[in-house]
């Protein structure tokens, strides 16, 4: 009988994960319908607005093919990739979807990672009307931390112009003003809304895009601060639509050194 009983509740808390975990992404497919919504106008590119562009972008454009394409209005990339946090020296992996509304300045990451043998949890990354906001799950089910505000709102826009650069056209667009400030140094300067990120561009010989240098927003016990931020670039091999880099890494700058934190590896590019 107590076996009975065991087995019984056993399977009513099975019962109840699954079902809470079917909510969970019907939500999440409600957002992510949210977020890919388009406009009724697309966007438009003409050859005239290159010219004012700086040479180091043009020759981006040109490396990347992005000249000869139209302009996707909206990005799905799968990732996978590894994290860590400050002085830790083991990685986490993780596995991330993103949904981007280039026209819509929108995007939503929907990530999954194992914190412990058995254990995932899930990560939400949006950006919606220039409003950032993450959330965290255990088991893909209990909500552990959420963030929202102004560190937020600075972070996800700095990711949405990351992304920018895996649609290089884009780079065209008004919110982005560029300076030549050497023969493969741009200065770059982003703005979303009432945010402003300002950034230097390196480019190779080539004209591929190796590095972005800028400041992101950092935790340090419970405080949310600027902090010098660096974006590397590497591996660009065509995707069906650009030749774009299919590595990325993420890291801070401490006593000028490059610490890397996060790598991202393309790993299906879709445009829609």
């Amino acid at each position: 009988m107590r076996e009975y009983i065991f087995v019984q509740i056993v399977m009513l808390i099975i019962m109840i994960s699954v079902m809470i975990r079917i909510v969970q992404n019907i939500r999440v497919d409600r957002r992510i319908d949210r977020v890919f919504k388009l406009k009724q106008k697309p966007s438009r590119y003409l050859m005239s607005e290159f010219e004012r562009l700086p040479i180091p972008l043009q020759k981006y454009l040109d490396v990347t093919e992005a000249k000869k394409r139209q302009a996707p209005r909206r990005l799905k990339i799968n990732f996978r990739g590894m994290s860590r946090q400050k002085n830790q020296k083991n990685w986490w992996r993780f596995i991330l979807k993103a949904y981007i509304n280039l026209d819509g300045r929108t995007y939503l990451m929907d990530g999954c990672m194992r914190v412990f043998p058995g254990v995932r949890a899930r990560f939400i990354d949006e950006l919606m009307e220039a409003n950032g906001k993450f959330e965290f799950y255990m088991s893909s089910m209990f909500k552990y931390k959420e963030g929202d505000g102004e560190a937020f709102n600075y972070n996800s826009a700095l990711n949405f112009l990351v992304c920018c650069f895996l649609s290089p056209i884009y780079l065209a667009q008004e919110d982005f003003k560029w300076e030549t400030f050497e023969e493969n140094l741009c200065d770059l300067s982003f703005k979303m809304g009432d945010i402003r990120i300002h950034a230097r561009v390196i480019f190779d010989e080539m004209g591929y895009v190796r590095q972005l240098n800028t400041e992101r927003y950092r935790d340090i016990e419970g405080s949310y601060r600027l902090y010098p931020f660096e974006v590397q670039f590497e591996k660009y091999h065509p995707t069906g639509y650009y030749n774009l880099p299919s590595v990325i890494r993420f890291g801070w700058i401490q006593d000028e050194r490059f610490y890397n934190d996060y790598n991202f590896e393309i790993i299906k590019y879709s445009n829609k």
